[in-house]
C-alpha cells in the first residue's frame, strides 16, 4: 500500500530508574549532579490521505465534500467511499460492479460494456468522474478501467460547489493510481469465463529523494456472455510526481485506453418480462449484425497538477488536463415488431455513427487555515474552475433487414444496404463552463463544524447542426448554486450532521415564445450521522434525505413540437452503511437504501404520471458481504468471502408494468501461497440467478462469472 505520512513527535523524559542509579553515584563521590536532556524522538505514523489508498475497509479521510483532505466524520454530506481492498474481496471487473455494494445506488443496464449508466438517490446519472473532472462529453464514453483506480468516492446528492453542472443525485468520482516514494511492484494474470484472459501490473519506483514514478498497465482479450460481443481492452497510464522542495510538488500524468466491444441494445418487453407463446428470448443472443457492429473507441490523456504551500497555513494547487477521444460505432437496433402479438420478428435499423471529443480542464485554488483565537479554527477554500469542451458526431441511418430473435440468422450483411447520401444527423456541440467557488469551514471547541459555500457558474453551450433542415441552438446560462452544513462531534466518534445543498444542470433549447430554457435546479436536505471511533477500520453511517428538481422539461400542451419548464421530480429516502473489521480476520459490508423517487408535476397532457415512480428506481436495495480468515484455525493465508445483493422490483421506461426483484450472491477465496505471491478465485452471481435490468429496453444480468487470478508482488 502506498504509505503516506505525517510527522508525530514524541517527547521521552528519563525516568526515574534511569536518573537515581546516576545521582547517587554522585552524591557518594560529591560529583555534581548531571541533569540528562529530554530527548525528543520524531517517529513516523501512517494516514490516510484523499487522493491516495483507503488504509482497511472504512475510509476515514475524503476531499469530495470539501475539495480538501479532512477527516470523514466532518462531512456534512454522505459520501461512499470503495477502496482497493473492497474491490479486490467482492472481485469487481468494472466500475459498476465495484458499487454494487454501496448503498443508495444501482445500475441502469445490465450487460452493456460501452457506457456507466447508474442510478443515484433515484435520479439518471451517466457521467461518472475522474480525479475530480467529468470523464467523458458523450453517453457512449466507454467505462473507465478499475485497475488504474485508487479508490472511488461517491457523493450523495446535489454537489454543485465543487463540481459546477451536476445531477441532483450526486457524483462518481474516481481517484487514479499516483506515485509515492517507495518501491513497490506488481504483476498479475486472469483467466475466467467466457473466455477472459488479462494481463496487468502496478509498478511504482523511487528515483531518488525527490522523484517517483508508476506504471500501471492493462491488456485484456475477452468475450462476454452475450454471443458475438468481446470486451477487449487496452490501458497504461505512466505518472511522474516530483517533489521539488518541502514545500512544492508536481505530478505529470497521462494514459492511453482503447476498447473493443459492441453494444447491447436490449429486447423488448414480450420477449422478456411478458413472453408471447414463442417463449422468452435466450440468454446471451444478440440481436444485431455481428460482421457489421462494432464499438472502436480510443482515448487519450495528459495533464499536470502543482502543489505549493506560500506558507504553513496558505497552499495553493493549480491543475490542467486535456482528453481527446475517437468512436466508431456502425451498430444495429431492433425497430418494431412484424407480424401478430405473439410474433418473434422485428425490422432493424443500423447506424454507421463516428464521433471525436475533446476537453480542457483547468482549475487554480487556494486553502487557508485562519483562526479568530484558541477556540476557533477555520479552513477556508477559493478558487477558479474552467471546463470546454466538444462532441461532434456524424451518424448515417438505413434500414436494415429483419430478424428472428427465436432463429436468429446472421450470415445477412446488413454492411450490404446502402446508406444515406447525406447524414440523417451531423453536429458539433461545445461547452464552455466557468465556476468561481467561496467556501469557509470553522471548527469551534474542535467539537462543532459548519459550512457554509457559494459557487457561480457562467456557461455557453453551442450546437451546430451541418444539416440545413436542423436550426442551430446555443444558449448563456448563469447559476448560482450553495450549500450549508453543521456537524457535532462527539469523544466516542458519533457525528450528528444536518445539511442543505444545491445543484443545477443547463437545458439547451427554447420555449414556444422562442424564451431560451432556465437551468434545472436540485436541492437536497439531509440529516445523518456518522460513527468512527478513533484509530477504529468502522465507520456506520445513517441518514434520511429530500431532494427537489424543479424546472423539469415537460411536453408542451399547446404545442407538441415544444417543452414547458414545469416539470417537477422528486425523491426522498433512508440510507444505512456499515464497513467495519471485525477482530483481527474479518470484514463485513452492510448497505440498505429505501427511495421514493416520484413525479411531483408532469406536463398537463399527461396528469396521470403526477405521483408516478420514477422509472428504474427501486423501493428496496439491500447487499451484505463478509470475508473471514482463519488465522485462529492455523491457516493465516486462507481467506474466504461470500456476499448477498437483492434489488426490489422497479418501473419500466414510459409504462406502469414492473420487472421482477433479484437476489444475486457472490462469493471468493485467496490463497497466500507464500510473501509475495497470491492466489485468488472470484464468483459472481455464484448460483446462476437468472434475472433482468430494464433501460432503454430489457436485458438479462451476467450469469455465474468464474475469474481466477495469480498476483506476484516485490
Amino acid at each position: 500500500m502506498p504509505p503516506s505520512f505525517k510527522l508525530a513527535t514524541l517527547t521521552l523524559a528519563v525516568n526515574a530508574a534511569l536518573i537515581t542509579p546516576v545521582a547517587a553515584q554522585a552524591a557518594d563521590e560529591d560529583l555534581p549532579l548531571v541533569t540528562l536532556p529530554t530527548i525528543t524522538v520524531t517517529a513516523e505514523t501512517e494516514t490516510e490521505t484523499a487522493d491516495g489508498p483507503v488504509d482497511g475497509i472504512a475510509a476515514s479521510t475524503v476531499s469530495s465534500t470539501t475539495g480538501f483532505d479532512e477527516s470523514i466524520l466532518k462531512s456534512t454530506q454522505s459520501v461512499t467511499v470503495v477502496g482497493q481492498q473492497e474491490v479486490e474481496s467482492i472481485g469487481a471487473n468494472n466500475l459498476l460492479q465495484a458499487l454494487d455494494y454501496s448503498t443508495g445506488i444501482s445500475r441502469g443496464l445490465g450487460s452493456d460494456t460501452t457506457t456507466e449508466d447508474f442510478r443515484i438517490r433515484g435520479f439518471k446519472n451517466v457521467s461518472t468522474y475522474k480525479d475530480g473532472h467529468k470523464y467523458s462529453e458523450y453517453y457512449f464514453g466507454g467505462q473507465q478501467e478499475l485497475y488504474g483506480i485508487e479508490r472511488i468516492e461517491v457523493l450523495k446528492g446535489p454537489g454543485s460547489l465543487l463540481n459546477g453542472a451536476l445531477p441532483p443525485g450526486g457524483l462518481i468520482n474516481t481517484v487514479s493510481k499516483k506515485p509515492f516514494f517507495d518501491n513497490q511492484y506488481e504483476i498479475n494474470a486472469e483467466v475466467g469465463s467466457f473466455s477472459r484472459k488479462q494481463v496487468a501490473a502496478d509498478l511504482n519506483h523511487q528515483v531518488n529523494d525527490d522523484i517517483a514514478v508508476r506504471l500501471v498497465g492493462v491488456y485484456r482479450d475477452s468475450d462476454t456472455f452475450v454471443d458475438f460481443v468481446p470486451d477487449d481492452r487496452t490501458f497504461i497510464a505512466p505518472s511522474l510526481t516530483w517533489q521539488a522542495s518541502k514545500d512544492t510538488s508536481l505530478t505529470l500524468h497521462a494514459d492511453y485506453q482503447r476498447d473493443l466491444t459492441k453494444y447491447v441494445p436490449g429486447f423488448p418487453v414480450e420477449v422478456t418480462l411478458e413472453p408471447s407463446s414463442a417463449g422468452k428470448v435466450p440468454l446471451g443472443r444478440y440481436s444485431g449484425t455481428p460482421n457489421f457492429d462494432e464499438f472502436d473507441h480510443e482515448r487519450t490523456t495528459i495533464g499536470y497538477t502543482l502543489d505549493h504551500n506560500i506558507s504553513p497555513n496558505l497552499k495553493i494547487q493549480n491543475y490542467l488536463n486535456q482528453t481527446e477521444t475517437t468512436l466508431n460505432f456502425p451498430w444495429t437496433y431492433l425497430d418494431d415488431q412484424i407480424g401478430d402479438i405473439d410474433s418473434t420478428i422485428y425490422g432493424r435499423a443500423i447506424i454507421q455513427r463516428n464521433t471525436d471529443t475533446k476537453q480542457t480542464n483547468a482549475g487554480l485554488s487556494a486553502i487557508y487555515n485562519w483562526t479568530l483565537n484558541d477556540r476557533i479554527e477555520n479552513v477556508a477554500l477559493i478558487g477558479i474552475d474552467y471546463t470546454k469542451g466538444t462532441f461532434n458526431t456524424v451518424d448515417l441511418l438505413s434500414e436494415g433487414s429483419s430478424i428472428d430473435i427465436m432463429n436468429p440468422d446472421y450470415n445477412h450483411n446488413n454492411a450490404n444496404n446502402n446508406f444515406s447520401v447525406r447524414p440523417y444527423f451531423y453536429y458539433e456541440n461545445t461547452r464552455d463552463e466557468v465556476g468561481l467557488f467561496l467556501q469557509n469551514q470553522i471548527t469551534v471547541d474542535d467539537r462543532w463544524v459548519g459550512v457554509l459555500g457559494l459557487r457561480h457558474d457562467k456557461i455557453n453551450l453551442d450546437t451546430d447542426y451541418v444539416l440545413e433542415s436542423i436550426e442551430d441552438e446555443d444558449g448563456d446560462y448563469n447559476a448560482t448554486t450553495g450549500r450549508v452544513g453543521l456537524v457535532y462531534l462527539m469523544d466516542n466518534g458519533i457525528a450528528p450532521y444536518v445539511s442543505m445543498n444545491q445543484s443545477f444542470e443547463a437545458e439547451i433549447g427554447v420555449d414556444r415564445d422562442g424564451n431560451q430554457f432556465e437551468p434545472t435546479e436540485g436541492i437536497q436536505y439531509e440529516a445523518g450521522v456518522r460513527y468512527q471511533p478513533e484509530g477504529s477500520d468502522t465507520l456506520l453511517t445513517g441518514s434520511v434525505f429530500r431532494i427537489n428538481q424543479t424546472n423539469v422539461l415537460v411536453d408542451d400542451p399547446e404545442n407538441y413540437d415544444f417543452q414547458i419548464q414545469q416539470g417537477e421530480v422528486r425523491s426522498q429516502g433512508v440510507e444505512l452503511e456499515a464497513k467495519t473489521k471485525i477482530g483481527n480476520n474479518s470484514n463485513l459490508i452492510a448497505a440498505y437504501a429505501y427511495t421514493d423517487a416520484r413525479t411531483v408535476e408532469a406536463s398537463p397532457l399527461y396528469p396521470e404520471k403526477e405521483g408516478q415512480r420514477v422509472s428504474n428506481v427501486p423501493f428496496n436495495t439491500l447487499s451484505l458481504w463478509g470475508d473471514y480468515r482463519f488465522a485462529n484455525f492455523g491457516m493465516p493465508q486462507l481467506k474466504v468471502g461470500v456476499g448477498v445483493r437483492y434489488k426490489d422490483e422497479a418501473l419500466l421506461p414510459y409504462s406502469s408494468t414492473k420487472y421482477p426483484s433479484y437476489t444475486v450472491v457472490d462469493a471468493m477465496a485467496s490463497y497466500d501461497w507464500s510473501d509475495n505471491i497470491n492466489l485468488a478465485l472470484n464468483i459472481n452471481n455464484l448460483l446462476d440467478k437468472e434475472y433482468i435490468i430494464c433501460g432503454w429496453a430489457c436485458d438479462y444480468g451476467e450469469p455465474r462469472n468464474v475469474v481466477g487470478k495469480v498476483t506476484y508482488k516485490w
